[in-house]
């Protein structure tokens, strides 16, 4: 597997990886200039996107958890 560079500095990149709604959400960090990313479906998405996807997960999980 290819590590990722850091199209900052050239550094290699952490990724992590989670899933939100069904889909593989990554976030890319350089440990060396401290830039982050993130991507969905191998394209970069906004942060603001992947935190309402959160966002909206927890509240199906809250609900779901109420109706038991």
């Amino acid at each position: 597997m290819k590590t990722r560079q850091c199209p900052r500095c050239d550094a290699p990149l952490v990724e992590i990886a989670i899933l939100i709604d069904g889909d593989e959400v990554k976030m890319r960090s350089c440990t060396v200039c401290d830039s982050r990313s993130w991507h969905r479906f191998d394209r970069p998405t906004d942060l603001g996107e992947v935190l309402d996807g959160l966002t909206d997960e927890t509240e199906r999980r809250k609900n779901a958890a109420a109706r038991r």
